[in-house]
């Protein structure tokens, strides 16, 4: 099973149409936001265009929020508006860092679990993923990684998978290049933001606001050329708008959030 990240999660969990699960993508820094804003849920309704009008509406992602402005459960729907066939729960420490995350699959009854643990000074020192079925008690352990750090940084990931290493690097204070096993450049970060991604033949470029909020994405082919862009629409610090280009500059689909409130 793999896991699709829609483009709107990339604001919560750092990450782009794969799961690349690390120290940077383990986010729940926008809770303060949340929080301020007493945030209790949040509504994304995708609009998809075909030849100037609109093709259909639908809403694709519910997320739910606690007092705190920590995301506390996703669910994602098809577009015909019936339930998806994913779930997922989050649970985080008194330090709003995520400890659990579960993923239940409702077509095959199963759940992935991956559960995180941390230094004394606050640092992710390791992660486990572990797979159940519903019908069962029986839990595999599926993978572990490792996260090892040289000053404040990390310098490499063991994985107990097939004994992998994941390489990062520290070129100044504030840029960080991850390399894979294979010492094959992977992604870039900046103050702990991701700025590029590199996934098979496509590079993602991302700009990001002064607080740090993404409001482009560029994805780039291997002959150097835009494919797609994303724009993003903030109104008094939420993300109220996300705009889908093609290669052409005409917006094919975009994404319209709505919330709740706590009272």
């Amino acid at each position: 099973m793999k896991f699709i990240i829609n483009i709107i999660f990339l604001l919560f969990f750092i990450s782009a149409y794969c799961q690349e699960k690390d120290f940077y993508v383990v986010d729940n820094s926008y809770y303060k936001i949340f929080k301020n804003k007493k945030v209790k849920q949040l509504k994304n309704y995708k609009t998809d265009l075909l030849d100037g009008g609109i093709e259909s509406r639908y809403l694709e992602i519910v997320r739910d929020f606690d007092i705190y402005g920590n995301i506390i459960k996703e669910r994602e729907y098809y577009d015909n508006d019936t339930i998806n066939d994913i779930e997922i729960k989050h649970i985080y420490n008194e330090k709003h860092k995520l400890i659990k995350t579960e993923w239940l699959w409702l077509d095959d009854k199963t759940i992935e679990v991956t559960e995180y643990e941390y230094n004394k000074d606050g640092k992710l020192k390791k992660s486990c993923d572990y797979l159940k079925n519903l019908n069962s008690d029986i839990v595999r352990l599926q993978n572990c990684d490792k996260y090892i750090y040289r000053k404040d940084l990390i310098k490499k990931v063991k994985s107990y998978e097939k004994n992998k290493t994941k390489f990062y690097y520290k070129k100044n204070d504030s840029l960080v290049i991850k390399y894979s096993d294979k010492k094959e450049l992977v992604s870039k970060y900046f103050n702990g933001d991701i700025v590029y991604l590199k996934n098979n033949s496509e590079i993602t470029k991302y700009t990001r606001n002064h607080k740090g909020q993404v409001f482009k994405i560029e994805i780039i082919n291997n002959e150097n050329k835009i494919i797609t862009t994303f724009l993003f629409e903030y109104k008094d610090e939420l993300l109220i708008k996300v705009i889908k280009k093609n290669s052409a500059g005409f917006t094919i689909e975009f994404d319209d959030i709505h919330y709740e409130f706590h009272q």
